[in-house]
């Protein structure tokens, strides 16, 4: 039998070559990936891209359906794992396809709702999960596809009620998406993005620049999902091929909503591996399409010094820095402002109605109109 090395998972050409040699090599892979769970969270962005290649090239050449169907679900495993989730649900419906028996069938449609759900297709999931909820279950209350729908339908629910539909994206052929590989698009947060987040938000160095926390498991991951659709509109960024790359909220206090005072806190960050490639311009571009929705107009964020990258894309969706004075800021942060730009004056008094409104520890000192004198740096984003 063919020795089968989780060092594969870093090098696709590497189970290519298991996969096209003698079939006895599929069992190895499918005993390997009892233990996956744990090691494929450390796979990079740059991994994951080159393991869709890998997957679309045996859906191609059919090597997966002359290995037979074994072959065929440890790929469907393997790609649920590595989060490509397009990829999975693709080989979940080719396994659909070839079975006749019921319970498996309903097994396969669970697995292809949970695929979709991934990939924010809401319509899809809900579709396949009723299917598989359709099957006779031992204790109907304790069905995963059952439970998986009252969720699924809560959180439809939620984004058709901020988003508009289900999920949103940029116009076709907009600045922000002919400059990136591919378009973006974003969703509402559920508790299904937790493995994904972990994966993203355990960097310190991100959660540092970002001024998030750092997450130290799934269940922390999870907790945080929580806590933060309770007090905020949280967005998902989906990758098409890659899943969730990133995150983008506004921060509106319950006083703020009330008084449509039209300005809220923001904030959003994309995965280390998926930065340099124009998804923080999207991602903010898909923030904003939401404020404007929620009849916000003025959007304020502290950036820190060192964070050129969301600088550039802060500067690129409109934005500038303020040059206000600021007491109880982190060190090296400074405001921006992205929306309606009304002069200073008008900004100061906007922004200190809404630190006021959110408790926030910053609180600016007096406006004077000659300050902008005193930090000629700050409308190139030199932190005030």
């Amino acid at each position: 039998m063919v020795e089968f090395d989780f060092a594969a998972l870093r090098n696709p050409e590497m189970l290519l070559l298991h996969l096209r040699h003698e079939p006895e090599s599929v069992p190895a892979i499918a005993q390997a990936l009892t233990g996956l769970r744990g090691k494929t969270a450390t796979i990079d962005g740059q991994a994951q891209c080159a393991w869709h290649a890998v997957f679309n090239q045996i859906q191609a050449t059919g090597q997966h359906r002359r290995r037979g169907e074994a072959t065929l679900h440890t790929l469907a495993v393997l790609a649920a794992e590595m989060n490509l989730w397009r990829n999975a649900a693709g080989l979940f419906f080719q396994l659909l396809q070839l079975e006749q028996e019921a319970l498996v069938r309903s097994a396969l449609q669970f697995n292809l709702g949970v695929a979709y759900l991934h990939c924010g297709a809401y319509r899809a999931a809900a579709r396949y999960l009723h299917r598989a909820a359709a099957v006779p279950y031992i204790d109907v209350k304790q069905s995963p596809a059952r439970s998986r729908l009252l969720r699924l339908a809560e959180l439809s629910s939620q984004c058709r009620a901020l988003l508009g539909s289900q999920r949103i994206r940029l116009a076709e052929g907009s600045a922000a998406v002919t400059a990136s590989p591919c378009a973006l698009s974003a969703t509402l947060f559920g508790s299904h993005h937790a493995l994904a987040l972990w994966r993203l938000q355990r960097d310190p160095e991100l959660a540092r620049r970002a001024g998030v926390d750092c997450l130290s498991s799934i269940a922390a991951a999870e907790i945080w999902i929580g806590d933060a659709r309770a007090h905020q509109t949280v967005l998902a960024i989906m990758h098409p091929v890659c899943g969730l790359i990133g995150v983008a909220a506004l921060l509106v206090p319950l006083l703020e909503i009330m008084h449509n005072a039209g300005a809220a806190r923001f904030y959003f960050w994309i995965g280390s591996d998926f930065q340099g490639q124009g998804f923080g311009t999207q991602a903010m571009e898909l923030l904003y399409l939401v404020a404007l929705r929620q009849g916000i107009r003025h959007l304020f964020s502290t950036v820190h010094v060192d964070n050129l990258g969301s600088r550039r894309v802060l500067e690129k969706c409109g934005g500038r820095a303020l040059a206000f004075g600021l007491m109880g800021a982190r060190p090296g942060h400074c405001f921006f402002h992205v929306g309606d730009d009304q002069g200073d004056a008008a900004l100061h008094a906007c922004l200190a109605e809404l630190l006021a409104a959110n408790q926030a520890n910053e609180q600016l000192l007096p406006y004077m109109a000659e300050r902008r004198d005193q930090h000629p740096d700050a409308a190139d984003g030199v932190p005030c």
